[in-house]
């Protein structure tokens, strides 16, 4: 049994008329249903973009079977080839038979999870568990470890890695310390002379490199102070 891929390969740069010999061949299709009707299915490829394929069913047994799917549902079915049309570029055959590998349903909430997935990772990589869990965001503190995160550490193979290590060590720590306050005091007496490092580095960086990013300097002009933080 021929794949759909290993059929258009075959018959790639052959005549009509040589194309005709193919008829008849079993071929197995798995794609996305994108139409059902009374006569024929349309099915697109999920993994590879590739030709329409548009297959007749027949048989009230096939008719009752496709009255359970729905488009936008995943399927492998086992065809017979009939032709090519080159206008649209789609390739005909008759159904034999056909199995559902997921539903349109399933597949909308694997991807709803994969994006609340992604999202989850993007604000857990955008945030700093220990300095929130001390200051509270947003804080003046957080952005500047942050900031300091971004433009400096992961600049350097070291810093990536002391970037990764900390993410991957820093969540047990930053929920212990949010569960007391005094632990959240004295964080943020530990953090300070580590924000200040932070602050002075960043601006070196910004003098030295005239970027176009934002500016400390000006985040506290913002906000009417210089580098006011609540330490204790």
């Amino acid at each position: 049994m021929k794949t759909l891929d290993e059929l258009v390969k075959e018959m790639a740069g052959k005549t009509h008329l040589q194309q005709a010999e193919f008829a008849g061949a079993e071929v197995q299709l798995e794609g996305q249903l994108t139409q059902i009707t009374t006569d024929y299915l349309a099915c697109v490829q999920t993994e590879s973009p590739g030709p329409l394929m548009l297959v007749r069913h027949e048989g009230e047994l096939l008719k009752r079977q496709l009255l359970e799917y729905s488009v936008g549902d995943g399927v492998r079915m086992t065809t017979r080839f009939i032709a090519m049309t080159s206008d649209p570029d789609s390739y005909h055959f008759n159904l034999v038979s056909i199995v559902r590998l997921y539903t349109s349903e399933a597949k909308d909430k694997e991807k709803r999870e994969a994006e609340e997935k992604r999202e989850a990772e993007e604000k857990s990589k955008s945030s700093c568990f220990v300095a929130t869990a001390a200051y509270g965001s947003p804080n003046l503190a957080v952005w500047i470890l942050l900031e300091y995160r971004d433009r400096i550490l992961t600049r350097a193979l070291m810093g990536r890695m002391a970037v990764r290590f900390y993410y991957a060590m820093s969540p047990p720590f930053a929920r212990f310390i949010a569960t007391s306050s005094w632990r959240r005091r004295l964080a943020r007496l530990l953090l300070g002379p580590v924000i200040f490092v932070a602050r002075r580095q960043l601006d070196a960086h910004q003098s030295v490199s005239g970027c176009n990013g934002r500016s400390t300097k000006s985040l506290d002009a913002s906000r009417g102070s210089v580098f006011r933080m609540k330490l204790l």
